[in-house]
C-alpha cells in the first residue's frame, strides 16, 4: 500500500509541476507576444535638405559639406521612414550611398530620370525592416495627376506642379500594412496650395482607402492657413503635433520648421515659422508618442552650422490595430 500510495503521490506531483510548467510558459508566450504589440514603433520624419546651388556654396552651405551632416542626423536619429524635399537627382545619389541601409523610390516634378532642373521628393525606408508592397506618384496638376504636366509652371492653378511620391509598406516582422505620402507645395502661389490641399485629400483616400496613412511634406503654409485647414479639417488627416502631449510648445523657438539657415541659439523667432508636416490618419490616434522638430547644428571652423535651412519634423509612432 505504502509503495502505491508513494507512487500516487508522485504522479499528482509531477502532474502538478507539469501543469504549473505549462502555465508559466503560456504566460510568459502572452507576455512576450503583448509586449511585442505594445513596444513596436516607427520613427517616421520629413526633411527638406535643401537643392543644391551656386549661392548657397558662396555663402558657405555647400552640398558636400551638408550631405554628410545630414546624414549622420538620420542614422543617429535611427529614422524608419522619411521623406526628403527639393534635391536634385545627384544629390540622392550621395544620400543612397551614405545612407547604405536604407532603399528609396520616386521621380522628379518633371518625371526625367536624370533631371537637372527639377526636383525630388522620394521616400527612403529600411529595407530590412519593410518591404515596398506598391509605390507610384502623383502630380498636384489641374489637367490631371496621373501623368506629369508639360509644362509644370503652367499646371498648378497658377503654381508649379508639384508631384507627390506614395508607397505603401508591410512591416516584415509583425505585418502590419500603411501608406505614406510624400510632397512639396510650391510656395509663391496661395490659390496652388489650397487646390494642392484638396487634391492631396481626394488621392489619398482613392490610394490607401480604409489603410492607415502617413501624409508629409514641406507645405509651404503656416497653421492659420486655408490649405492648411482643409487638411487638418477632415476626418482623413489630423496634424501629428496635436496627437501627442510630448511636443514643444507653439510659442517656443524649437517649434518651428524653417530657421532661414540660423541655429535656434542666434536668433528671434522672427526670422522662423512652421511650414513642415506629418499628418496622420486616425488609426494612429493614441499611437503617437512624440512630435519633435530637430534643431541639429554641427561645428565647421569655430562657426555653428545648420545642414539645411528646414529642420526635420520626426514623429513616434506605436504599431497601429
Amino acid at each position: 500500500m505504502k509503495k502505491q500510495e508513494m507512487t500516487k503521490q508522485s504522479s499528482l506531483k509531477i502532474g502538478l509541476l507539469q501543469r504549473v510548467m505549462a502555465i508559466s510558459i503560456s504566460l510568459l508566450f502572452v507576455e512576450c507576444k503583448a509586449d511585442t504589440n505594445n513596444t513596436t514603433e516607427y520613427v517616421i520624419a520629413s526633411y527638406n535638405i535643401r537643392y543644391d546651388n551656386n549661392c548657397d556654396r558662396q555663402k558657405g552651405y555647400s552640398w558636400k559639406e551638408r550631405s554628410e551632416q545630414i546624414a549622420k542626423l538620420i542614422k543617429t536619429d535611427q529614422f524608419d521612414v522619411f521623406g526628403v524635399q527639393e534635391p536634385f537627382k545627384h544629390q540622392i545619389n550621395d544620400m543612397e550611398v551614405l545612407l547604405i541601409d536604407y532603399q528609396r523610390f520616386g521621380v522628379s516634378d518633371d518625371n526625367q530620370p536624370d533631371s537637372k532642373s527639377n526636383h525630388h521628393h522620394d521616400i527612403f525606408y529600411k529595407k530590412d525592416k519593410f518591404n515596398l508592397q506598391a509605390q507610384g506618384s502623383f502630380w498636384l496638376s489641374t489637367g490631371g495627376p496621373d501623368t506629369p504636366p508639360e509644362d509644370l509652371m503652367k499646371a498648378a492653378y497658377g503654381g508649379k506642379a508639384k508631384v507627390c511620391t506614395w508607397g505603401k509598406f508591410e512591416d516584415k516582422q509583425v505585418g502590419t500594412v500603411f501608406y505614406v505620402f510624400n510632397t512639396h507645395y510650391y510656395y509663391a502661389n496661395e490659390t496652388t496650395k489650397n487646390n494642392s490641399a484638396t487634391l492631396t485629400l481626394q488621392k489619398v483616400k482613392e490610394i490607401a482607402g480604409t489603410f492607415p496613412v502617413i501624409f508629409m511634406g514641406d507645405l509651404n503654409i503656416t497653421p492659420d492657413s486655408k490649405a492648411y485647414q482643409t487638411l487638418n479639417s477632415t476626418a482623413l488627416l489630423s496634424d501629428s503635433y496635436y496627437m501627442t502631449q510630448s511636443k514643444i510648445p507653439e510659442d517656443s523657438l524649437q517649434y518651428n520648421t524653417f530657421n532661414s539657415w540660423k541655429p535656434a541659439t542666434n536668433d528671434t523667432l522672427n526670422h522662423y515659422k512652421r511650414i513642415d508636416y506629418i499628418f496622420l490618419s486616425n488609426h494612429w490616434e493614441d499611437k503617437v508618442k512624440s512630435n519633435t522638430v530637430i534643431w541639429d547644428t554641427y561645428e565647421k571652423e569655430g562657426i555653428q552650422k545648420m545642414p539645411s535651412d528646414h529642420n526635420p519634423v520626426m514623429v513616434k509612432l506605436l504599431m497601429p490595430e
